[in-house]
């Protein structure tokens, strides 16, 4: 099983956006970013690796603490949608979808994302700029 992707949306610029995070703290407005690559991760889904043009400070809602937003991983929301990587490359517009965090760096050499190292954390949107 290949589980890095090289697709045409390395290094597409995307936009995140939070929609629901579970809280009543005011969402962030995150960056735009730039799509480090495509992974398929533990639980069998394709997820995009999000790279944010800079670093953006937000609210754990599970716990409540704040926490550094530096990369996203986006997947679909629902389980039966088409994979989110061909739904962004048709579209250019994926909603919703859910938004992790990777609580570890993401090494180059990774070839799986382990979605136990990453919390969800909110649904929103990722569309192409």
């Amino acid at each position: 099983m290949i589980a890095v992707t090289k697709t045409s949306l390395e290094g597409l610029q995307v936009l995140v956006t939070i929609e629901e995070d579970g809280t009543n703290n005011p969402l962030p407005d995150l960056p735009g970013g730039r799509v480090a690559r495509t992974m398929k991760g533990t639980d069998g889904a394709i997820y995009i690796i999000v790279q944010l043009d800079h670093p953006v400070m937000s609210f754990r809602g599970s716990k409540g603490e704040k926490w550094m937003l530096n990369q996203l991983a986006v997947t679909n929301h629902f389980q039966d949608d088409n994979p989110v990587d061909e739904k962004l490359l048709e579209k250019g517009l994926v909603e919703p979808v859910r938004i992790l965090k990777p609580l570890v760096p993401l090494r180059p050499d990774d070839s799986i994302f382990d979605v136990s190292k990453a919390e969800y954390f909110a649904r929103g949107t990722i569309r192409k700029l």
